[in-house]
């Protein structure tokens, strides 16, 4: 594939697949209950997950720490979040691009349904995966489902769509 379809279908794909899943994220209500007593929470955690990490005990109770060294509130850090979970999303662009690129596909429609499936791999094998191992609850299994599945429809049409344009 050459170099400028390549990028652009990375960048088109990509910011895409970010938007999307932002739509994906704040459509339907959120599937995480907030936890209400932080001085509680704030003692646990010093007692039983004192670093930032993932734990579990036998019986299905599964805590992820992610705490800012001053346990200050996390969405200030909105910005930075968003850069990163760009780049990653350029880099799940790129590769779906690369993967793509192999595909001979008869019409743009196709490589969005290429990309469906795709998406839907990478869906069930994480948090389909997660909901059965972990317990995650299928409210936000769901919601991983509404972007995964839809953005990488899109970001297959768009690829499609440019490397039918470079091909033409």
């Amino acid at each position: 594939m050459e170099t400028k379809p390549l990028v652009v279908s990375t960048l088109l794909a990509g910011t895409l697949i970010l938007f999307w899943g932002a739509f994906a994220h704040t459509l339907p209500p959120e599937p995480i209950t907030p936890l209400k007593d932080t001085a509680a929470l704030d003692a646990f955690l010093a007692a039983q997950a004192p670093t930032n990490a993932t734990y579990m005990d036998a019986r299905g109770v599964m805590i992820a720490v992610n705490l800012a060294p001053d346990r200050h509130d996390k969405s200030q850090q909105m910005g930075p979040m968003l850069g990163l979970e760009l780049a990653t999303n350029l880099v799940q662009a790129l590769l779906l691009t690369l993967v793509l690129s192999r595909f001979q596909a008869r019409s743009i429609l196709s490589y969005g349904l290429m990309g469906l499936a795709i998406g839907l791999l990478a869906w069930i094998s994480t948090e389909v995966s997660y909901w059965n191992w972990y317990g995650i609850s299928f409210p936000l299994v769901a919601m991983g489902l509404l972007d995964a599945g839809p953005g990488f429809f899109f970001a297959g049409s768009i690829i499609g769509w440019q490397m039918r344009k470079a091909a033409a």
